[in-house]
């Protein structure tokens, strides 16, 4: 091989090398865009991730606690639907502000009504109460409108819509007048026979997102020894109801395994708390 044909040949072999050089370098670079891209949006999730017992996640998340699942339908948040602000009757929303207000006992002022004999309530200003057991009169817890207001509002994000009139679980009812609510047992009522069931609700994570607050649960009804994957539903779940009439145990990993997966979204108000804006199953 003559020098001219060595020289064409190592230049063949440097140019293949840079060509080899560049490509492993592009390569390189790729990997490491790409690293970055993931590690940052670790980062981000992470940095926008929240304590599930950050007191502003307990806070909003018991908007919807036991109590008002049990006695104002706030069971609607665990539907097979995405519910919002205008799917929720006022008579709920009423219900759900009154069980969330933060009265202090000494503003709760309690009247007494005397009632007649010939019958079981008592009649005052329009309002129509229930008499206490072994008793003539009726007695009632008078409120100023205000607590309502307040709770609605952060409860909701919105002003209270008034109500003349709501129940606050299925014995006792609320009147409007003018800036108070008047409330006592209601007239009629109803007796619910039912087999006691247990609400279980498990928080798997929490996130901020711009100005919204997201949390993800599962949830699960359990009721004579059957799983319900949603509140409303009246078909039980076959196979958790076979898994649990083995074990009788509801635990985390049992709930994570059969409870439905739903997301809450709340908003971030001006003062910095948060309302209420929707929830949904997730698929």
């Amino acid at each position: 091989m003559n020098k001219k044909n060595k020289k064409n040949v190592v230049k063949d072999l440097n140019n293949q090398n840079k060509k080899n050089d560049d490509k492993i370098t592009k390569i390189l670079l790729i990997i490491f865009v790409i690293t970055t891209i993931i590690f940052i949006s670790v980062l981000i999730c992470f940095h926008n991730r929240l304590n599930p017992s950050d007191k502003r996640v307990e806070g909003v998340y018991n908007y919807f606690n036991f109590k008002t699942i049990g006695t104002c339908e706030g069971q609607l948040n665990y539907t097979d639907k995405k519910i919002t602000y205008k799917d929720v009757s006022l008579e709920t929303k009423n219900c759900i502000a009154y069980q969330n207000a933060n009265i202090p006992k000494d503003k709760i002022v309690t009247e007494t009504y005397e009632g007649t004999k010939k019958k079981e309530t008592c009649t005052h200003d329009g309002m129509v109460f229930r008499k206490n057991a072994d008793s003539n009169e009726c007695v009632v817890n008078k409120i100023e409108k205000e607590y309502l207001e307040k709770s609605y509002k952060k409860i909701f994000g919105k002003d209270l819509e008034d109500s003349e009139m709501f129940y606050t679980d299925n014995l006792n009812i609320c009147y409007l007048k003018d800036d108070y609510y008047y409330c006592g047992l209601a007239e009629t009522y109803t007796l619910i026979f039912a087999n006691p069931s247990s609400i279980n609700r498990v928080i798997d994570k929490v996130y901020k997102k711009g100005s919204s607050m997201i949390i993800y649960d599962y949830f699960l009804k359990i009721e004579a020894d059957k799983c319900y994957t949603n509140y409303t539903t009246t078909e039980a779940d076959s196979d958790c109801s076979s898994e649990y009439a083995k074990n009788k145990k509801e635990d985390i990993k049992f709930i994570r395994k059969y409870g439905t997966y739903y997301k809450h979204t709340y908003k971030k108000a001006a003062d910095g708390s948060y309302y209420w804006v929707s929830s949904e199953p997730v698929k």
